[in-house]
């Protein structure tokens, strides 16, 4: 599998994508292939589809403190809470936002101008999709996946990684229950997530400050292509889920 990262200018609200990602690809003498996906950075999505918001207004200071990637700040504490499906009332701002277990609800105020943020895409599935068939008809590709990511903090490890936001053209997980392992034994719980480990792999190249790589072409992943994606085959219900106990019993 390759990880070919895409170097663009500084994209701005009103910017196409399609036509930011053609210029990249022109600039680093790279075509598109059938077979590849196309990783994109949810950001910058989010940003051409009208997602920045002002948050400049009163700041408060905190006598608890505030998780220090972020300044106090009203007009912020209340954009994540509308942005939040459900908010663990915390300093630290711990969410659960379209069934992901995630700080702030996808809300970040890095890579955007000051007295900014900006949060996830509206509906990232439906924005791949856009995307996949724009790019698919316009170089005749049937074989071709679109993936939104964003970076995504694990407990208890140090760093980001990348999650899957949304994706269209391929399946985004692989099912081995009832399938067998190296000594005979019958898997019972096993599936492998492949939309989040790309994520993690776009994450590796795309960098967290000033690299500019907003698209990164897969080339090679061992993937199934298909017309028609799953909304729900990566995600389970939080009674479900390992880490249940962590949730507030309002959410199970």
């Amino acid at each position: 599998m390759e990880i070919i990262p895409i170097k663009t200018q500084k994209i701005k609200p009103e910017d196409d994508l399609i036509e930011v990602l053609s210029r990249g690809l022109r600039a680093a003498k790279i075509s598109l292939q059938s077979g590849d996906i196309i990783a994109i950075v949810s950001k910058i999505v989010a940003l051409t589809e009208g997602g920045l918001v002002d948050i400049r207004g009163k700041k408060e200071t905190s006598k608890k403190g505030r998780y220090g990637a972020y300044k106090d700040s009203t007009a912020l504490i209340n954009y994540i809470k509308s942005e939040a499906d459900l908010m663990l009332e915390d300093e630290m701002f711990l969410t659960i936002k379209n069934n992901i277990f995630t700080p702030s609800a996808g809300v970040d105020t890095s890579n955007v101008p000051e007295g900014y943020a900006i949060g996830w895409p509206k509906d990232a599935y439906a924005s791949a999709e856009i995307l996949r068939k724009k790019i698919a008809s316009d170089h005749k590709f049937f074989k071709l996946g679109v993936l939104i990511f964003d970076s995504f903090i694990i407990p208890l490890r140090n760093g980001v990684t990348g999650i899957a936001l949304g994706y269209s053209g391929f399946q985004g997980a692989e099912d081995y229950r009832g399938k067998k392992d190296l000594f005979g034994n019958t898997l019972r719980v096993t599936q492998k997530n492949i939309a989040d480990g790309l994520s993690a792999a776009a994450t590796v190249v795309t960098g967290e400050g000033r690299e500019s790589i907003p698209f990164v072409i897969i080339r090679g992943a061992p993937v199934k292509f298909t017309k028609r994606t799953s909304r729900t085959e990566m995600t389970c219900k939080p009674k479900d889920c390992l880490y249940r106990v962590l949730y507030p019993k309002k959410s199970l």
